[in-house]
């Protein structure tokens, strides 16, 4: 897929392709493989610890029918149960046609979701429209997507990107666009509420703020001679 991949970023008609798009927002340079199901297997796990705090990102998936499409996301992955991300986001296909589609100004902010782990939300990556009914989403199995669009997934006004909106997995590339500028030491701590992060989410929903949370574990203040 890469070779597809690859014309796709350079682009092939009057429109430009990936990388012009992507420059369209900001100076891009050259793009980096962070990962490959067919170089490190189809493992969610494993693209968690490739993908998370690495900066904007380019996924590319292709499904069993030879449909090729996929998204750009502008901020880091990291886990959590809620949708987050900016509208320099968008979707594009690849294959039977290239296009982008960029998010309808107003409309949400559901740009990225990434969750793994819990027992009420969906677990997995995803991209626009609301959860259960994604504008693009791959689950934690990885082996099962889906492009809800009907007529048009309302983040990015985009149609269905699959062949079938329930598509199973061929094959998945993720890109780094541009290197994090997170310091992984200024990343919060976690507090007791975090291993509950579904629950959450889902009184947070029915405007039951859990204040707790934000309650994080103490640093250290020993060194480790005392």
């Amino acid at each position: 897929m890469t070779a597809s991949t690859g014309s796709a970023k350079k682009g092939s008609s009057g429109g430009g392709g990936l990388e012009q798009n992507l420059s369209e927002t900001r100076p891009t340079p050259p793009l980096k493989l962070l990962f490959s199901s067919k170089i490190s297997g189809a493992s969610f796990s494993t693209l968690l610890q490739k993908i998370t705090y690495q900066g904007p990102t380019l996924i590319v998936m292709k499904d069993e029918d030879g449909y090729i499409f996929g998204a750009y996301a502008d901020q880091d992955w990291e886990q959590g149960p809620k949708f987050y991300g900016t509208d320099r986001s968008f979707l594009f296909t690849i294959r039977p046609t290239f296009r982008i589609y960029r998010p309808s100004q107003g409309v949400n902010s559901n740009f990225q979701y990434l969750d793994s782990g819990t027992k009420t939300l969906p677990n997995g990556i995803g991209f626009g429209g609301q959860l259960r009914y994604f504008g693009l989403w791959l689950a934690s199995d990885f082996q099962t997507g889906q492009s809800a669009a009907e007529p048009l997934c309302s983040t990015f006004q985009s149609p269905r990107l699959s062949k079938h909106q329930n598509f199973k997995l061929d094959e998945m590339e993720v890109w780094q666009v541009h290197p994090s500028t997170i310091d992984r030491d200024d990343l919060p701590k976690h507090s007791a509420m975090d291993a509950h992060s579904d629950a959450v989410a889902l009184l947070e929903m029915a405007n039951r703020k859990m204040y707790s949370k934000d309650v994080r574990a103490p640093e250290n203040i020993y060194d480790d001679d005392d």
